[in-house]
């Protein structure tokens, strides 16, 4: 979560900078999961999601707008969701291997 609070900070200050206003859109409704590997897949669906946002942000700022410093900054923020990604489906894999126990 301090991840993505981080990320927001940083789109906030770029979208500040370009004289725009910052706006994230709805937030999703809390959703309440039982068990741990439920919300590890859950994470892991909202994960998948980021990336493909922040890539098809990256792609738009890149080619279309040609800004190279938001496109930096919005191909790191993949590149780390991308790594919080890969944890989630270790840590899946690890539950579905060993057990929950093992974790």
């Amino acid at each position: 979560m301090c991840d993505e609070i981080e990320h927001r900070k940083k789109l906030s200050k770029t979208i500040l900078f370009m004289e725009g206003i910052p706006s994230f859109g709805q937030i999703k409704p809390i959703q309440i999961i039982t068990t741990l590997p439920e919300q590890l897949n859950y994470d892991l669906q909202l994960e998948t999601q980021c990336i493909k946002d922040y890539d098809a942000a990256f792609h738009a700022f890149a080619c279309d707008i040609q800004d190279a410093t938001t496109a930096h900054i919005l191909s790191n923020i993949a590149k780390e969701e991308t790594q919080h990604a890969r944890e989630l489906e270790q840590f899946i894999k690890k539950i579905e291997l060993e057990g929950i126990e093992s974790v």
